[in-house]
């Protein structure tokens, strides 16, 4: 016969398999509770994500709609950059036609082999060739002055050169594609020398005793190298003591 176990009040008593059950389903208890509470706490975790991922969507949708402005600022810009170019081409024309009414050249000046300076009243002369030498001006081979009639431009076109120039040039002195510069015993402004070969239409270029100065007095070098791409024919005559570094492509004919 099993054991068995009587309480005192009467109660049906309790064998060991009863305890046995008792204890598997306390343990089935507890690891049902443990394996709820990894539910719980991976629900949350999951809750926590969505949330987290509605966070980033949102965010993701703002940054977008910033974008998507500034593509729309930056099609607009486009729109008034090419429209604003096209009004500075239109300008640029105007300007040009302008130019072709208001040129004239130095015999519409000229009366009886004496220069009308009153004719070139907001005019644009253009000459093929203007020279300095020692005070003295000639445009196209005519004794010239810049102190007569100062409301008109002079444009030369082809060919420029001084001897013992001082410093800066007449402001209304505009050069145009200009082929030719010869520059002999004359010190003139860094800007100067920019506008005469800014158009990089220079071929033939004369230094002789020649000074550039900014700020300072600018080296040889400098003075060549960059500017004046498309000479052909290139002398230079140091001055005494004057050298010349011997870094990169530079010749002297």
């Amino acid at each position: 016969m099993g054991d068995r176990s009587f309480s005192g009040n009467g109660s049906k008593p309790s064998t060991s398999h009863d305890q046995n059950l008792d204890n598997q389903s306390t343990i089935a208890g507890n690891e049902f509770s443990t394996v709820l509470q990894k539910l719980l706490e991976k629900h949350a975790e999951v809750e926590q994500l969505k949330q987290e991922n509605i966070q980033i969507k949102n965010a993701l949708k703002k940054k977008q709609a910033i974008v998507k402005s500034l593509i729309e600022i930056i099609d607009k810009r486009k729109v008034d950059i090419d429209d604003f170019e096209e009004k500075v081409s239109n300008l640029e024309y105007d300007v040009f036609q302008l130019s072709l009414t208001a040129c004239r050249k130095l015999n519409y000046a000229m009366v009886n082999g004496v220069i009308h300076y009153e004719r070139l009243k907001e005019k644009i002369l253009t000459l093929e060739k203007l020279e300095y030498y020692k005070g003295q001006w000639f445009a196209d081979g005519v004794e010239f002055s810049f102190e007569h009639g100062k409301d008109f431009e002079v444009w030369v076109t082809n060919s420029f050169s001084a001897n013992q120039l001082e410093w800066k040039l007449p402001k209304r002195i505009i050069f145009k594609n200009l082929g030719s510069l010869s520059l002999i015993n004359s010190t003139i402004y860094s800007q100067d020398y920019v506008k005469m070969v800014g158009d990089n239409t220079i071929k033939y270029l004369y230094l002789e005793d020649t000074t550039v100065y900014d700020d300072k007095i600018i080296p040889f070098d400098d003075i060549f190298n960059g500017e004046a791409p498309n000479v052909v024919k290139f002398s230079y005559t140091f001055k005494h003591g004057e050298i010349v570094r011997t870094t990169g492509p530079l010749c002297v004919v």
